[in-house]
């Protein structure tokens, strides 16, 4: 359900104040919280939460918004996975550690006398230098496998699905998101691991970011 009609929805059943606390990237499904009355003064409280999350770990391709609504960057095929590896690089990031924010991300900058968010400048064609994209420290205090099995991508279908779950209407450039995986559908095969994973992050954690510094 567009977020802007449960937004709605939830103000016509209230005469009281409201205010909503987050909000999910557009492949994300999950809770939205919203405020009535009195509870507006522990916004704060609520904005920052602890939050778990469950996702797919693709291992063997990147893209520029670090998930699959964005442009491929480098796609490499895989026959197998060291996994003993990639439990030792999640080890890594249990704890405090300095994350930078996505490029298409909603977080505000001042640059060429303009107050943008991040993707305002991505999306226009505006370089910015790595110095220029912000940081914060997150906290991660629970990454592992979860109990699903990892599983094998042998084309982009995958990835289209995903995609079409998205609303037209959306700015983020469906068609030619598309476009790309029908043109990797229609070469060689490919062949990516899935791996389910579980995280519990605080607030603020972006998951594909933190999927894009594993990779």
């Amino acid at each position: 359900v567009p977020f802007g009609d449960i937004t709605k929805q939830v103000a016509d059943d209230t005469e009281n104040k409201i205010s909503y606390i987050g909000r999910l990237d557009p492949l994300a499904s999950g809770i939205i919280i919203y405020l009535e009355g009195d509870e507006l003064k522990d916004r704060d409280k609520y904005m920052n939460m602890d939050k778990t999350y469950k996702f797919n770990l693709v291992i063997g391709i990147s893209t520029d918004t670090g998930d699959c609504l964005g442009m491929i960057r480098k796609i490499q095929s895989l026959n197998t996975i060291n996994m003993s590896r990639l439990i030792e690089i999640f080890s890594q990031f249990l704890g405090e550690y300095e994350q930078k924010y996505p490029v298409y991300s909603a977080y505000q900058i001042h640059k060429n006398g303009m107050k943008k968010p991040l993707w305002y400048f991505a999306k226009n064609g505006i370089e910015l230098d790595d110095s220029e994209i912000p940081r914060h420290v997150v906290k991660i205090y629970n990454l592992e496998q979860d109990a699903k099995p990892m599983f094998s991508i042998r084309d982009m279908n995958y990835f289209m699905e995903q995609v079409g779950l998205i609303p037209n209407g959306l700015e983020l450039r469906k068609e030619d998101i598309i476009a790309q995986y029908k043109e990797y559908k229609e070469s060689d095969k490919i062949r990516l691991i899935g791996i389910p994973m579980l995280a519990k992050v605080s607030s603020g954690t972006y998951i594909r970011q933190l999927c894009a510094d594993i990779g």
